[in-house]
């Protein structure tokens, strides 16, 4: 089983993108030996298909995984055709998914910020997270132990909830802080007004590879102690 689950069919067809990197550590030395080549600001490799003569794929790492298809020097573009069915175009995207497979073991390696959070405050507090709702099975709440009110909430949610001008899905955090301090600490790169939550009292976190996982830990310090006083 391939250890990220990739999948062909884009998040985004109109962009070609595959995914973005905000939660992958990406080795540029082993970018190197699989054969990109570093252009300015973006690395790019060419990928000639397997079993399919005169095509190839061009691969564009930067913030984010970007892919061409190309049939000579025509861009072929069925392939990004969301419907577009037939074992000529399915067996296209299978041997593109397994280099993709293949150069993502190689070179990234995945950063799971949401769990070392997780493990943060079990051993702190002995947090054990719930998860209240069917229908959002990967939301998992944060609850104090003697007052048992809610001191943080992780989400699944996409950028555009934030920034309609980015795409792709992210992991935050919700935690409360002192209504006088948030002003100074949205940021508007990691640091949000609280999304479905009361923002004078609460903030979002997106957590990517780029946080400040102290300060982040301090944050959820003050969010326990803030709900627990109560």
């Amino acid at each position: 089983m391939p250890v990220y689950k990739i999948s062909i069919f884009l998040y985004n067809w109109d962009m070609k993108l595959l995914f973005r990197l905000e939660n992958y550590h990406v080795d540029y030395n082993a970018l190197e030996r699989f054969g990109f080549v570093k252009k300015e600001q973006y690395w790019s490799y060419r990928y000639p298909i397997p079993n399919y003569p005169d095509f190839s794929a061009i691969f564009t790492i930067q913030d984010h995984i970007y892919l061409e298809i190309f049939d000579g020097q025509q861009e072929y573009e069925l392939f990004f055709v969301k419907n577009a069915k037939g074992s000529f175009v399915e067996g296209m995207r299978l041997e593109i998914n397994s280099f993709l497979q293949k150069m993502m073991d190689t070179c990234l390696k995945k950063v799971d910020i949401e769990q070392l959070l997780i493990d943060y405050v079990y051993q702190t507090y002995g947090t054990i997270y719930q998860t209240p709702w069917e229908d959002h099975p990967n939301y998992k709440t944060l609850k104090t132990n003697q007052s048992q009110k809610w001191y943080g909430l992780f989400m699944d949610l996409t950028w555009k909830v934030f920034d309609k001008d980015k795409v792709g899905s992210i992991k935050v955090l919700n935690i409360k802080l002192p209504s006088q301090e948030i002003p100074s600490i949205i940021d508007h790169v990691h640091y949000f007004p609280a999304y479905h939550m009361n923002k004078k009292h609460w903030i979002s976190i997106v957590l990517d590879k780029n946080i400040d996982l102290k300060k982040v830990k301090q944050y959820i310090d003050q969010s326990y102690r803030l709900v627990e006083k109560k």
